[in-house]
């Protein structure tokens, strides 16, 4: 999942001026005031603020990604992960990390510091002020909520579910797009401040058509030449457009479905229930996704591991990386592949993602350098199980060229399908769909899956 620092880099709003950093120093105490008034939260302490430069916060961002995996060479194993399972085209380091969240930055709050650091960036002055109100707001949640705690956990934890440090990371941008939708509605539409009822109604459907849109939405509407007369928007376009999309995809997607689920919490119980989301905050992309299933049904995931994997595979393979992709992740890796992301595209890989109930994915080595990938899925229904290998096979086909071959055969109530890709690469998906679980193995060695 990505993990990656995530939480408290901006998405770049550019303009016109230079100087609007440092004119914008005097207005942060009163836009301070605004936030905690939308939010019904006090500062308790006054925020510190600093300027940094584009060199000192692709530093900060080195520092993040150690501190998140340890270390160079553990971001390196996660990322060979992600191209084992195929949500990354090719490797990625941490320079281009830093290049890309460098790209989508005019400003972060740092925990750690408790300060909000304005990056060198070109930014209008109302704009800058939008991106403030949102910094501020992750303020005033450490202040209350200690987000270091609260995101991270304990070391073995984030590391350990990364989709469910991504359902929390999610609620704290969803939670502060939301307050930076009402200031910026406050700030700039005549009339709205003195109507309450209308302002409400503004910011939902705002929020709702956002994340409708959605960050395939954003693309294609610039592939179309919709957004030409919008250089700001087509310069962020372009840069996105530099990174991988798996990536891209997921920190996008954190601010638009977190904001609908912290807005629909809010319409129903106030702010006063979105704190208590700190307390018992969603545990799963699926939550944040359909806010139905953490409000409504509290859809809980359910914990796939495979207690016995080692003894299942032969001699010489060891650990190198597991986690959890969440339903936001494969509905990711469904769209990484394909030339275009079609609206067909995206309905296919919402589709196939949903109903999901839970997963794990184990990356192994041995000592002749060969991976492999063990994945296991869990479903809601046999339904859901169907349109996973479905869309997983077609997935298969589309990364790979020529066409691997394939070979299908049943057994025991289990649907197995493999794909020579190489003589020396078998992936294989075995569907159950009385257990609703679906299994890939991508391996050196065909004889793996008779043990699964």
């Amino acid at each position: 999942m990505c993990g990656l620092i995530m939480s408290l880099a901006e998405l770049s709003l550019h303009g016109e001026s230079t100087n609007t950093i440092s004119s914008s120093a005097g207005s942060i105490e009163k836009i301070c005031d605004q936030v905690a008034d939308i939010r019904g939260l006090k500062f308790k302490n006054k925020v510190s603020t600093a300027v940094q430069t584009k060199a000192q916060f692709k530093e900060y961002i080195g520092r993040e990604i150690i501190k998140q995996y340890g270390s160079m060479s553990a971001f390196d194993d996660y990322c060979k992960a992600l191209i084992k399972l195929g949500a990354l085209k090719a490797g990625i380091d941490a320079g281009m990390v830093q290049e890309m969240y460098l790209s989508q930055a005019a400003a972060h709050y740092d925990p750690q510091t408790g300060t909000y650091y304005l990056l060198m960036s070109d930014v209008t002055g109302a704009a800058l002020d939008m991106v403030v109100s949102h910094e501020l707001c992750h303020a005033l949640q450490d202040q209350h909520f200690c987000l270091t705690n609260f995101v991270e956990g304990s070391k073995s934890t984030s590391l350990d579910n990364q989709d469910q440090q991504y359902a929390k990371q999610s609620l704290c941008e969803g939670d502060a797009t939301v307050v930076m939708m009402v200031y910026g509605m406050k700030s700039g539409m005549g009339g709205l401040p003195d109507d309450d009822a209308l302002l409400e109604q503004s910011v939902s459907l705002a929020l709702k058509m956002q994340a409708e849109i959605g960050f395939d939405g954003i693309l294609n509407m610039a592939n179309s030449g919709l957004l030409e007369g919008d250089a700001v928007m087509g310069r962020q376009i372009d840069d996105m457009k530099k990174y991988p999309r798996f990536f891209m995809d997921l920190l996008v997607n954190a601010y638009l479905y977190g904001s609908v689920l912290v807005d629909q919490v809010r319409q129903t119980g106030g702010w006063a229930a979105v704190n208590k989301l700190y307390t018992s905050p969603p545990l799963s992309s699926e939550q944040i996704m359909h806010p139905e299933k953490y409000i409504s049904t509290k859809d809980m995931p359910v914990d796939v591991r495979i207690a016995d994997l080692m003894s299942r595979l032969s001699t010489g393979w060891r650990l190198v990386e597991e986690d959890a992709m969440g339903e936001i992740g494969i509905a990711a890796l469904f769209k990484v592949w394909p030339a275009t992301a079609t609206s067909a595209v995206q309905s296919a890989a919402k589709k196939a993602a949903a109903g999901w109930a839970g997963d794990r994915y184990y990356y192994l080595l041995n000592a002749q350098g060969e991976s492999c990938l063990v994945w296991k899925t869990v479903w809601d229904s046999e339904g859901d199980v169907r349109e996973f290998v479905e869309a997983y096979s077609g997935f298969v086909k589309d990364r790979f060229e020529p066409d691997p071959i394939s070979e299908k055969s049943e057994y025991g109530g289990k649907v197995q399908t493999m794909w020579r890709v190489t003589d020396s690469r078998y992936i294989t998906l075995i569907a159950d769909s009385k257990a609703k679980t679906a299994l890939v193995l991508d391996s050196p060695d065909r004889s793996i899956p008779k043990k699964f």
